[in-house]
């Protein structure tokens, strides 16, 4: 269903532009759809940017889901934020935003970009008239041609393209020698704010280390005990703190991990808005996080992170730079739906050493220039 859904947006996209070469006029105003999750957005990032060089007098209108809504303000290049809570995208139900009829009556395009669509928005699209359209329809459905030829015989190996290069490639961008990676902006009055928070509750400690153990599929999810294996390291080896993160569903993870662990580690988790998240995380010298759109904040404001990745496939979805570290043990059976384990229990995370972790976080905070004092 996925592809057929990405042909039909590349034949509206091609009859779209195919109508346009005949209806020249300049490109004022832009709409970019990406509807989908928090760790998709961060990864669009790069493609946002890209828009607003080739553009730089255009009005862009970003159309983003209420979950993503906070950190989408603000950012440059973006002139208006839409918020539409896709059916499609939604893991909460709808809750906030309208019909995105409504929301878009009146408006009137000359560009629209579908980094992320869902059938409203291709609705949209056809009756818009706009004069061009680019959609990740061609560039998903080559890539997955070209990801079948290249696993014909070499069992265990991924031509996957990241999606920062999808989303790259949807705007025109081909050439990956330089690397384009996401960047997000920390409010400053934001930042000042939760370093004066982790100070007076982490009074002995100069820098810490963000922990984040909670995912929005279980099969994602590493051993709680093995967290805390990892923080008691941290802090016998180390002076650095340990803050724990997490949304409030994942308050209790957060606590049961924190409540094992000696002084110098407390728990954000619940307690700090998606803005705060991202100071949190832009004030720690490195993160560990299991596979989650958390992880993607951090290479979008360069804190190096420990990635923990069973069920999906890193060279698609993992962290965007080289400093960064993926611990991945490949299956035949990766990547998965996220929703029924064919193994009986996912062995991908589990398979994931405490000693793995430690040894990747050793060697971050090496590469971040941090002499741990301890071995």
């Amino acid at each position: 269903m996925e592809y057929l859904f990405l042909a039909l947006s590349t034949f509206i996209s091609w009859s779209i532009n195919s109508v346009g070469r005949f209806r020249r006029r300049r490109i004022k105003r832009i709409l970019l759809f990406k509807l989908d999750h928090l760790g998709d957005f961060i990864t669009a990032l790069p493609a946002i940017a890209r828009l607003r060089s080739v553009h730089p007098t255009a009005e862009i209108t970003l159309v983003v889901g209420s979950w993503v809504a906070p950190i989408a303000e603000g950012q440059p290049g973006v002139d208006h934020i839409i918020v539409y809570d896709s059916p499609r995208y939604s893991r909460v139900g709808t809750q906030g935003g309208g019909k995105l009829s409504q929301l878009l009556a009146g408006f009137r395009p000359d560009l629209i970009v579908g980094l992320r669509d869902d059938w409203a928005s291709l609705r949209y699209s056809i009756f818009a008239g706009a004069v061009h359209r680019f959609d990740r329809g061609g560039v998903r459905v080559s890539a997955k041609v070209g990801s079948l030829r290249f696993r014909r015989g070499r069992a265990g190996k991924s031509n996957s393209m990241h999606e920062v290069e999808t989303n790259l490639r949807i705007v025109g961008v081909n050439d990956f020698s330089v690397e384009r990676r996401p960047s997000l902006q920390v409010r400053e009055d934001v930042a000042t704010e939760i370093s004066e928070m982790i100070r007076d509750r982490l009074p002995s400690c100069r820098h810490y280390v963000v922990i984040h153990p909670g995912a929005i599929s279980p099969l994602r999810c590493w051993s709680s005990h093995r967290f805390i294996e990892v923080i008691r390291w941290i802090r016998e080896s180390t002076d650095l703190g340990v803050v724990v993160t997490g949304s409030s569903s994942e308050k209790a993870l957060a606590e049961e991990i924190v409540s094992d662990t000696r002084s110098g580690v407390i728990s954000l988790a619940g307690e700090t808005s998606l803005i705060q998240v991202v100071a949190v995380i832009s004030g720690a010298l490195a993160m560990v996080s299991v596979d989650t759109g958390v992880m993607h904040i951090a290479t979008a404001v360069g804190t190096p992170v420990i990635a923990l990745v069973g069920p999906e496939d890193p060279n698609r979805f993992g962290p965007y730079g080289r400093e960064n570290a993926v611990l991945y043990h490949n299956y035949s059976c990766s990547p998965c739906d996220q929703v029924n384990c064919v193994r009986g229990r996912p062995e991908c995370m589990e398979t994931i050493t405490t000693d793995e972790v430690i040894g990747a976080l050793r060697r971050v905070l090496v590469g971040a220039g941090f002499d741990y004092g301890g071995s």
